[in-house]
């Protein structure tokens, strides 16, 4: 017999693993960068709930790569970049145009924006 599970069921499992990705990152990113993570919140979670909020920007920007085995590791890049620079940074024009050009695989996207952030 198989075990059926509810619309709200699945979304809160869906949602808990958002959670525990952003606070991997936000443990990650507060001790690597401990000036930064104060500007984002004093609490831990503030950070994570800031990071959750990329985690699911991120997910729309890679919509078909959820299962793909290299997808933590992208998704842990677009969160660097909202860490470093700002929750809002995917609305800018231009990174708004990287993020959505269609000829470019999605890893490529977040590569180049993560170049364009190192230098």
């Amino acid at each position: 017999m198989a075990v059926k599970f509810t619309q709200e069921q699945i979304d809160s499992f869906i949602t808990d693993r958002e959670e525990k990705l952003a606070s991997f990152a936000w443990d990650d990113y507060k001790k690597m960068f401990p000036e930064r993570a104060k500007e984002i919140g004093a609490r831990d979670t503030a950070g994570i709930a800031y990071l959750t909020k990329g985690v699911k920007k991120a997910k729309i920007y890679m919509a078909g790569y959820e299962n793909d085995p290299q997808f933590n590791r992208w998704l842990s890049g677009y969160l660097g970049l909202q860490f470093h620079i700002g929750e809002n940074f995917d609305e800018h024009p231009f990174t708004h145009k990287i993020l959505t050009e269609k000829l470019w695989h999605p890893y490529k996207r977040v590569d180049i924006l993560m170049k364009i952030l190192a230098v």
